[in-house]
């Protein structure tokens, strides 16, 4: 009774775990001109179309929140208006609220813009430059007299931008292109926000954010280890289940949340495909990611595994996992079963994201 006590409690301490991670939001708002690709922008870290766009923006309200599963971003209108005077902009905004703010231009700053930055800084909050559109000023370095070549136009770019900023604390200058998501320095963007970021914040960021890079692929693999631990730990508090052809029973409705779970972290949902399909993404590939997500939310599979699996589980294995259990108990067995079948579905979407991320980066995106 002792050891079935100590397990329940280290199982609902990693529910709980769960909840709080659950729970946990995080906001951003994007401060700039109209025009300056701010709502692209937000739809290119996400990874998804959260936000609307068009071919001309007009921001002249605070918008959004443009949210998913408790990420949200706010598209504010640039300040020094009669709408917005720069001396209210701060306690109109309410720019304390957010965990992070990015100031965005297309092109140069402006006065009010550099008023911002200062007044964030007293806030305490990291502010991020963003230069957008920059494979638009790459194209044109190209045909231009005399023609740049693609690193002479970024070398320019951010040399200009670094003279407006002079003596001015921010948190990096970074050159984007929200059409080629892929290039430049949006994976470095997405890393550096989630830096400064709290712990369960930046783990909620991240499981979120587009797979720009491979340090981002990575991240994700730690998130979507703890969501399966966490999810795994309701297995054995809420019952089990007897597989036929199983040894050891095991909740299929959760296996099943695991694997939608951790699907969504590695972007084979079909939001975030889309989103790569409207960015020019090969066909091949996006055929490849949709037979991968179906196959993945197979149950015939999650049987499959289960049967595979299921011998592999001993005390070892379960010592990996509950190392205050010292013997084989049905609900050590399945708490472990679930998160050994989690680990390896990791693995398994781990791989193939790797995949489709090579061949994005070889390919014209």
């Amino acid at each position: 009774m002792e050891e079935s006590n100590e397990l329940g409690e280290y199982l609902r301490g990693l529910v709980e775990k769960g909840q709080n991670y659950k729970n946990t939001k995080v906001s951003g708002a994007l401060i700039g001109q109209s025009g300056t690709g701010k709502s692209s922008l937000i739809n290119a870290i996400i990874g998804e179309n959260i936000c609307d766009t068009g071919t001309i923006e007009t921001t002249i309200e605070k918008s959004g929140p443009f949210s998913k599963n408790g990420v949200s971003f706010y598209d504010l209108p640039g300040c020094g208006t009669t709408k917005f005077p720069k001396e209210e902009y701060v306690e109109k905004m309410e720019l304390a609220s957010f965990d992070f703010l990015i100031l965005v231009t297309a092109n140069r700053f402006y006065e009010n813009d550099l008023f911002l930055i200062k007044e964030v800084k007293k806030l305490n909050k990291p502010i991020f430059i963003v230069r957008t559109k920059i494979d638009q000023s790459v194209d044109d370095g190209k045909h231009n007299t005399p023609k740049k070549s693609e690193q002479e136009t970024l070398s320019e770019c951010l040399y200009d931008l670094e003279q407006y900023l002079t003596n001015l604390k921010h948190f990096g200058i970074y050159l984007i292109s929200s059409r080629q998501p892929l290039n430049f320095d949006l994976g470095k963007l997405i890393n550096e926000i989630s830096l400064n970021l709290t712990a369960l914040k930046r783990d909620k960021f991240i499981a979120e954010a587009f797979i720009a890079n491979e340090e981002i692929l990575m991240k994700k693999r730690a998130i979507a280890k703890k969501l399966v631990m966490w999810i795994s730990a309701g297995a054995g508090l809420n019952g089990l289940n007897p597989i036929p052809g199983v040894d050891i029973a095991a909740d299929i409705a959760i296996l099943m949340k695991i694997n939608k779970e951790i699907m969504k972290i590695y972007g084979f949902d079909g939001e975030s495909i889309l989103f790569l399909e409207n960015h020019g993404v090969k066909a091949s590939v996006l055929s490849g990611m949709k037979i991968f997500a179906q196959r993945f939310l197979s149950k015939e599979l999650v049987l499959i595994a289960l049967k595979k699996y299921a011998p592999q589980i001993t005390i070892k294995q379960i010592g990996k996992y509950i190392p205050i259990v010292g013997q084989i108990t049905a609900v050590a067995a399945a708490f472990t079963l679930t998160v050994y079948f989690g680990n390896n579905m990791i693995d398994e979407c781990e791989a193939k994201a790797k995949s489709v991320l090579d061949d994005l980066t070889n390919s014209e995106v």
